[in-house]
């Protein structure tokens, strides 16, 4: 879902936040060609509804699935920075 509102690209029964996180980073990695040693910033944004204990989970994994793929993270940055009237959910940005 957009911050619009805007549809999603699928609807799916729920899942853990490891494996939401997975997903959005594979949908990433379709769209930018990331190699071993590259370098990049992880933005996780939370959308106005979602606790931040619950963002740094994502971010937990997010941290984890890059390590797994020897890409670098130069700066992380973890809040409620675009959000959307209490909105729950979560973006991730690079």
């Amino acid at each position: 879902m957009g911050i619009h509102g805007e549809p999603g690209i699928r609807k799916e029964k729920i899942k853990t936040a490891d494996q939401i996180t997975a997903i959005l980073l594979n949908n990433i990695f379709e769209d930018i060609q990331l190699e071993k040693d590259d370098e990049v910033a992880v933005m996780v944004n939370g959308l106005g509804g979602t606790p931040l204990m619950e963002l740094y989970i994502v971010n937990n994994e997010v941290h984890k699935l890059l390590k797994d793929k020897d890409i670098k993270i130069h700066k992380t940055i973890v809040g409620n920075y675009m959000t959307s009237l209490e909105m729950a959910g979560v973006l991730l940005h690079y």
